[in-house]
């Protein structure tokens, strides 16, 4: 008898167990990869926010925030422009906002594209 040179089932199968946990674990750091991308500049964005509030304040000065596809933008009284751009696969439309002396703006919301998903941050 001749001695077979393919795979048995049970090796087939070990085989496609381990590939598909390997898939798997590799769709999960991924996605929390995402998320950590997005956290950083949710917390960025906070604190730019918080700056052009401060910097109104302080000058008692409305500004105004340019919202462009690849950055964020305002200027102070003095013409100093301030940006932070947005991260690498992240686009917003054209898009001002006011925000009046005091640092209040009015309700609004913002949306920020991201490959196949759509993550709105609404100010209030």
């Amino acid at each position: 008898m001749s001695a077979s040179k393919s795979f048995t089932l049970i090796e087939s199968v070990i085989t496609l167990f381990i590939v598909s946990i390997l898939v798997s674990l590799t769709f999960l750091f991924a996605v929390k990869n995402e998320n950590h991308v997005y956290s950083g500049f949710k917390r960025e964005f906070q604190t730019f926010f918080s700056l052009a509030q401060a910097i109104s304040r302080e000058k008692s000065d409305d500004t105004i925030f340019y919202f462009n596809v690849n950055d964020i933008s305002f200027k102070n009284k003095n013409g100093r422009e301030f940006i932070l751009k947005l991260p690498k696969d992240y686009k917003t439309k054209n898009t001002n906002i006011h925000l009046k002396e005091n640092g209040y703006v009015m309700p609004t919301t913002i949306d920020f594209f991201l490959i196949a998903k759509i993550t709105k941050k609404n100010f209030q």
